[in-house]
């Protein structure tokens, strides 16, 4: 499960519940004897590539060298939910239902013309995955 965001203001402040707050059923079935668990993202540097890639959850990573080094956003349409690491530092999260469809990668933050890995964790399976560079923001127009 993760965090979609709270109401952190107002008079439903105290009434709002979040998380599982009963029994987990499976059909009409309650299931017993499972612990929920974190996916530990201190270090990235432990992934390597299964292939065929698994049903989500499941992370990516890849690499990629840049030309020149500036401000861009990389483009995640077709991509589900999850979060986006750039040599091992969280640039940010991203859903496919959007608006927005990129997320924003300071000049600064990749190693300029060098060698870079990428890594995403994507929650949701999808029929198409891939990381391309822009040079601005993109939205849907929903």
């Amino acid at each position: 499960m993760h965090n979609l965001g709270r109401i952190n203001f107002g008079q439903k402040l105290s009434a709002e519940r979040k998380g599982i707050l009963g029994g987990v059923f499976l059909g009409d079935e309650e299931v017993l004897g499972w612990e929920p668990c974190s996916i530990p993202c201190e270090s990235l540097k432990q992934l390597r590539s299964l292939r065929p890639p698994l049903a989500a959850p499941v992370f990516y990573k890849g690499s990629f060298r840049l030309k020149e080094t500036g401000d861009t956003y990389p483009d995640l349409r077709g991509w589900g939910l999850g979060a986006v690491w750039i040599n091992g530092r969280n640039i940010g999260r991203f859903w496919h239902v959007g608006p927005q469809q990129t997320v924003f990668l300071p000049g600064a933050r990749p190693k300029g013309q060098g060698q870079n890995e990428i890594v995403a964790l994507d929650l949701l399976e999808r029929p198409r995955r891939a990381v391309q560079e822009l040079n601005e923001l993109v939205c849907s127009k929903d």
